[in-house]
């Protein structure tokens, strides 16, 4: 089953109707990501589900071999 992060609080429904078909993991502190975090969600994730504060730039997406 693929893997979905969630980089922010969203409504509960957003993480129940995703956990119909991925296995979700999620920001539970709803902190800025860093950088070096962002990355490491990049590689190790199918998805993303990220908010207006993530910063997915050319060093970040970079790191993802399948988008």
């Amino acid at each position: 089953m693929k893997k979905i992060y969630i980089t922010r609080k969203f409504p509960s429904i957003a993480k129940e109707l995703l956990s119909k078909k991925f296995i979700v993991e999620e920001n539970l502190e709803n902190r800025n990501l860093t950088r070096e975090e962002l990355i490491q969600i990049v590689k190790n994730f199918d998805g993303v589900l990220p908010s207006v504060f993530d910063c997915f730039d050319q060093e970040v997406l970079s790191q993802k071999l399948k988008l």
